[in-house]
């Protein structure tokens, strides 16, 4: 069996919500984030959600994704709410898996605006460059 090496970029855009009504986020504005920012989310990602994709494709013997676009909706307390994937490029059981580990996640500090804490967005955007060893 060949062993796969994936090298991944993230790209990560936030927006902050409130109820339906998407708020242009401003200075007065503080996004979603996790623990102390991206490097904890991209360590997060690399460590608990890259072993399900590769599962996922050694199980599915399919090519593995060369994205990962998903929308994790933060409450106002800070935990995960929902996860909705952006496009449609993993399979259906993969998605099921990834959601299920992404709604574990703690250590939220909600969107805030004018300092009242409010639902938000954190558009989680990932891609990948797939090499064989």
């Amino acid at each position: 069996m060949k062993t796969l090496a994936i090298l991944c970029f993230f790209w990560i855009q936030m927006t902050c919500c409130m109820g339906a009504e998407i708020l242009d986020c401003k200075q007065d504005t503080i996004q979603p984030t996790y623990k102390e920012g991206i490097p904890s989310i991209m360590k997060y990602f690399s460590q608990r959600i890259s072993p399900i994709l590769s599962k996922c494709v050694d199980l599915e013997k399919e090519s593995p994704p060369t994205s990962l676009h998903m929308d994790i909706v933060i409450d106002s307390n800070g935990k995960v709410l929902n996860v909705i994937f952006v496009r449609d490029n993993v399979s259906p059981k993969c998605k099921v898996e990834i959601k299920k580990e992404v709604l574990t996640m703690d250590s939220w500090t909600p969107a805030m605006l004018n300092g009242k804490s409010l639902k938000g967005t954190y558009h989680f955007r990932m891609s990948c460059i797939l090499w064989s060893i």
